[in-house]
């Protein structure tokens, strides 16, 4: 995960974090979770992070569907998907913290 600075705390979520957390994984730091759980901060989702999501459990390595994921994130407004390309690399604000 990945925080930005801003009046609203921002943090990028990788795959595994996501992964472990929608399946109450315990491999998840404590800090991450509580993060995910923290009601007032923008969670960022990266949509490369959804594709390998859907690769992951079409071989079977995590239970939940795309479409499982997609319903969960929809119905919180705390999560933007966001496209990642080279322009938004380059004009990201952020800095690297693992939590």
């Amino acid at each position: 995960m990945t925080t930005c600075e801003s009046a609203m705390k921002t943090f990028v979520v990788d795959t595994h974090t996501l992964v472990w957390f929608l399946s109450r994984s315990p491999r998840l730091s404590r800090a991450a979770h509580a993060i995910l759980r923290d009601p007032t901060v923008r969670l960022i989702i990266p949509a490369i992070v959804l594709a390998e999501i859907k690769y992951l459990s079409s071989r079977g390595r995590f239970a939940q569907t795309l479409d499982d994921v997609l319903r969960v994130i929809s119905t919180d407004p705390r999560c933007l998907v966001y496209p990642i390309d080279l322009g938004v690399v380059q004009q990201a604000p952020c800095h690297s913290r693992h939590p």
